[in-house]
């Protein structure tokens, strides 16, 4: 492959590219792909300088700003406290790698040929992407041949509806841009065909956006802004910000509590509202600073473009990309179209000096053998983390398909090879879990006397080390990422699976979705999920004063969620049943009436809470002067009405010895509001 055509490719095939066989069909693929384009730029450069003796090289404030942001991104890395290696698997590889593409790019010789192919790559991809996308609404979602996943109405190569719509805004800018100033009446009438395919396909999702059967989240402006401060409070952090894959981290420990009254109280957002957010919370000061840098180098350099066509095409192109990057959240395609153009800008402005270093003697060799060790080891690593993807979608694949040994091999040869991926562990000691509970209740109960058989040695054995293979995934998983929240409720959710099974789980469960609450506090579907807990544990103690205790943590625990959200149905239900079993009628009648005020009058959950109201209400020393309903909010919330789910019976013959290395890890007890 000829290196001036390395452009071309990666415009082309980045935004297009996507698989079924890792676990992300989209971003894996696309990033690998980002990564073996670099590998082989690499490759064709030791090649050249084994044959010419010559390295091409290029003094300029845009090579400045490029190495700068390079070594302060790497730098980033190596000085992230927690999840580096997640990090350096998601943007931190993609933000090494463009660069170095860029780089290699700029320092080539200038060709208006390779230029024009680049950008009629860019516009190809983004023809294709309009294309499929008009497709997929009007005929590709019907055709039944095709597999499910494919067949979903927001399904793009793109990844997604909002990247599909930002790379089409891109290439549909290049497109018209060059079309109006083409004189070839062929290119110039293929052109504008393309940009009316384009311009149809973002018609139509704005018009899908609008009817809402196609949905984009969002992080409203305002929460980003407030977290981006939270995220900057240490010097440390102001800095060097606190790791490009701790963002959903921050966002769930200093989440604004506004969004628990909005339609995202559930979401847990992986980006702020726009990248410039983004990256001032992810790698700070320095490493903002240095991606603008860059881009007032690269602007900077395309003022050194010719007058024409193709030169216009390329600058106005790169100016709305640079533009997104401050409105809304990048992405692969994104950054890979800006750095690749960026590089093509410094390849063709006359404001950018090149030379040509010599490489006498054995400094040729030294420097092909250089660029090979770095292709080999990124290679390595580029492996393991495709094939710890496609074990992982393995494993997902055998769950579909009952394949419980299929599921167990997939996830241990996950873990074996990406074992910093705290994903991964999790995942790992649920299926350990899944697998002891299906072991411990395979033993039928005897029709005669009730009870089943009592577990055999083996048996007891089997998941004990199931157990213990659980916790200690759960463990690890927590040490990996002791900022997430999800680390410590899998932690705390393994614990009171096993009440009942194991002694002294259920002082684990309390401390470790303490934890978790510690972690998110503005959580009200964890506030139930950890008040359930406490719920549970009082229908299990014989003492009074211990039981009143229990229910008492677990109303504050309610309160606190409906406090949150004020119209959480489920949390005033729970709240009503916990309230109903401590003896407190009235306050539990009150949080009923608020269970019928926010659930819709049709739904069957209404006729149940009815009925329990109508229950309550005969436990009141006389008739309540309210009336049901009569505090209903505008919107209606989630009205899914659950009690805590009930805890696991006790095993036959006893319960198991938890393995001495789940003591290990003993968080320190956190306020929980």
């Amino acid at each position: 492959m000829n290196k001036k055509y390395i452009a071309s490719v990666l415009l082309l095939i980045t935004p297009l590219v996507f698989a079924p066989f890792t676990l992300s069909f989209f971003s894996t693929n696309k990033q690998t792909f980002v990564i073996l384009m670099a590998l082989v730029l690499l490759v064709l450069t030791a090649v050249s300088h084994l044959t010419t003796k010559k390295h091409h090289h290029q003094s300029s404030f845009f090579v400045l700003a490029l190495g700068l942001f390079w070594a302060i991104m790497g730098l980033d890395i190596l000085l992230t406290r927690e999840a580096r290696v997640e990090g350096l698997v998601g943007k931190g590889a993609l933000l090494l790698t463009l660069p170095v593409i860029t780089y290699l790019l700029a320092t080539a010789k200038k060709s208006l040929k390779s230029l024009s192919w680049a950008l009629m790559g860019l516009i190809a991809a983004g023809t294709m992407l309009a294309l499929h996308g008009i497709l997929q609404l009007v005929v590709l979602a019907e055709i039944t041949t095709l597999p499910t996943w494919m067949r979903d109405i927001s399904f793009t190569p793109a990844g997604s509806p909002l990247i599909l719509m930002t790379t089409i805004v891109f290439t549909l800018i290049a497109t018209i841009t060059w079309a109006i100033k083409e004189k070839g009446l062929t290119k110039k009438t293929s052109l504008f065909t393309a940009a009316g395919i384009q311009l149809a396909a973002l018609v139509a999702f704005s018009f899908m956006l609008a009817q809402k059967e196609i949905i984009i989240q969002l992080l409203p402006l305002r929460a980003s802004w407030s977290l981006t401060l939270d995220a900057l409070k240490s010097a440390r952090e102001l800095l060097f910000g606190i790791g490009l894959a701790n963002f959903p981290a921050l966002f769930t420990q200093s989440k604004p509590v506004f969004l628990t009254q909005t339609d995202l109280w559930t979401t847990i957002f992986q980006t702020a509202s726009n990248e410039a957010l983004q990256l001032l919370a992810t790698v700070g000061v320095l490493g903002f600073g240095a991606f603008v840098l860059l881009i007032v180098a690269t602007i900077k350099a395309s003022f050194g473009l010719e007058n024409t066509p193709l030169a216009l095409t390329l600058r106005l192109t790169t100016y709305a990309i640079i533009l997104s990057f401050f409105l809304l959240p990048a992405n692969i395609i994104t950054y890979t179209l800006f750095f690749t153009l960026a590089g093509l800008i410094a390849a063709h402005s006359s404001f950018q000096t090149k030379k040509e270093i010599a490489l006498p003697g054995y400094a040729s060799i030294v420097s092909a053998v250089a660029l090979g060790t770095i292709v080999i080891v990124s290679g390595y690593f580029t492996y393991r983390v495709y094939a710890g993807e496609v074990f992982m979608r393995q494993a997902q694949l055998a769950f579909t398909a009952n394949d419980a040994q299929g599921v167990y091999t997939a996830h241990i040869n996950a873990v074996k090879i990406m074992p910093q991926m705290t994903d991964y562990r999790i995942s790992f000691s649920q299926i350990n879990l899944t697998l002891a509970s299906s072991l411990s209740q395979s033993q039928s109960v005897n029709t005669e006397t009730g009870k089943a058989p009592e577990l055999t040695d083996q048996q007891r054995e089997q998941i004990s080390s199931l157990i213990q293979r659980a916790i200690e995934q759960g463990q690890i998983a927590a040490q990996l990422r002791p900022n997430l929240y999800s680390t410590w409720q899998n932690l705390g959710g393994i614990y009171r699976n096993l009440i009942n099974i194991a002694q002294g789980a259920e002082d684990f469960a309390i401390q470790y979705l303490g934890q978790a609450i510690a972690k998110d506090p503005a959580n009200p579907l964890l506030r139930v999920e950890y008040g359930g807990l406490f719920y549970q544990l009082s229908q299990l103690v014989e003492d009074k004063e211990t039981q009143v205790n229990l229910l008492d943590q677990a109303i504050q625990q309610f309160q606190t969620a409906v406090r949150l959200r004020p119209n959480y149905a489920n949390g005033q239900y729970n709240l009503a049943n916990a309230l109903d079993k401590k003896g407190s009628y009235r306050l539990a009648y009150q949080a009923m009436t608020q269970v019928l005020a926010n659930i819709e009058p049709d739904s069957d959950d209404y006729e149940r809470a009815q009925q329990e109201l109508l229950l309550l209400e005969q436990k009141l020393p006389k008739t309540p002067q309210q009336q049901a309903g009569s505090q209903a909010q505008e919107q209606p919330g989630q009205y899914d009405l659950q009690q805590p789910a009930p805890l696991p019976k006790p095993l036959p013959g006893g319960p198991i010895e938890l393995p001495q290395e789940s003591q290990q890890l003993e968080p320190t007890p956190q306020p929980t509001e």
